[in-house]
């Protein structure tokens, strides 16, 4: 009977936003013998099924179930940069799964507090291109390019203008036209947290 242990170890990463390379650093075991273990090359031992859990925060005995588990369809997405010094990279940083249905286009990895507590710092923002600004709508989040940087701000329509704020008061809200609603790069979709980056 094949193992199942790759297929979980990289279902219970995924499922919290974990590289292959911070999974290995949160429990000592090499990047690469991770990888071995996804792929089904080898089955870890006792000792790093117990890390592995603990890194994952689950119960090590979720790796001896029986039978296959039923895994959901997952789109990868492009983690493409950290919003403070957002430029689009050649190369994305990694590819996170999203449940198929979920809407985004990339991933940025939120590095400040401006919309602390509901957006977390190290959290990852899930990000979809807006084909018409229609699509924004009071409350929602987005990303938008104000004085040469990104930030995450909160939409508020008023008096033919669009206010941009930040759930934390000590960062800067933004008003803009209702005509410079190009500026808005995207709409946050989901946010997803991150034990560290």
């Amino acid at each position: 009977m094949k193992s199942n242990i790759g297929k979980l170890i990289r279902f219970y990463r995924r499922k919290l936003g974990l590289t292959q390379t911070e999974l290995s650093k949160l429990t000592g075991i090499s990047q690469s013998t991770i990888s071995d273990y996804e792929k089904g090359n080898i089955i870890p031992s006792i000792s790093n099924i117990k890390k592995i859990a603990k890194a994952l925060n689950i119960e090590p005995k979720l790796f001896f179930m029986e039978k296959e588990i039923d895994y959901p369809e997952l789109n990868f997405i492009p983690i493409i940069g950290f919003l403070t010094n957002f430029e689009k990279l050649r190369k994305p940083l990694d590819y996170i799964g999203i449940p198929k249905g979920m809407e985004g286009d990339f991933a940025i990895v939120v590095d400040n507090e401006s919309n602390e507590p509901k957006i977390p710092k190290n959290s990852i923002a899930i990000v979809k291109t807006l084909s018409t600004p229609i699509e924004i709508l009071e409350d929602n989040f987005v990303m938008i390019k104000c004085n040469d940087k990104y930030h995450i701000r909160k939409v508020h329509f008023k008096s033919n203008k669009i206010y941009l704020s930040p759930i934390n008061e000590n960062y800067q809200t933004f008003v803009i036209n209702l005509e410079d609603i190009q500026k808005i790069e995207g709409l946050i979709t989901y946010i997803l947290m991150r034990l560290k980056f």
